[in-house]
């Protein structure tokens, strides 16, 4: 069979005996280059995993969620009430509390896409850093606000 094959690719191109080894070996590794994913598949193929764990962790943290956006509502109009200053993580804040801080509504919307896009603010540098918002506290600190 072999035999064969050398015979057919010497007289197809002309290739002298090393070359054709080197070639039926090449054809041979690339062969098995292609087949390995499959054969890894066939080899690695398990049952799916039990995801009840972290269905159960998924719900807690959900509950978590909620139970936290609950307590910032509160804590919001009981700032509110008092009419001053309140601290604030632009990491969790809403739309309205930025609003609250005097910032414009697509700038805080821009803020929210940022946040859900992955991005967030771990220094202060970060958050100056959210196109529109220097140029806002730039003025605001000229004008004496």
């Amino acid at each position: 069979m072999i035999n064969q094959l050398r015979k057919i690719i010497s007289d197809y191109f002309g290739f002298n005996r090393t070359e054709t080894n080197g070639l039926i070996l090449l054809l041979f590794l690339v062969f098995i280059l292609i087949f390995i994913p499959y054969l890894f598949r066939i080899y690695y193929i398990s049952d799916k995993p039990d995801i009840s764990g972290d269905q159960e962790l998924l719900d807690s943290l959900v509950a978590h969620m909620q139970r936290y956006a609950v307590f910032e509502e509160t804590e919001l109009s009981e700032d509110l009430k008092k009419d001053s200053l309140f601290n604030f993580n632009p990491n969790t804040s809403s739309v309205e509390v930025f609003k609250l801080l005097g910032l414009e509504e697509h700038i805080a919307n821009r803020i929210v896409k940022y946040r859900l896009a992955g991005g967030s603010f771990k220094t202060r540098n970060d958050f100056q850093k959210i196109f529109g918002l220097y140029g806002i506290m730039k003025l605001r600190s000229f004008s004496g606000e």
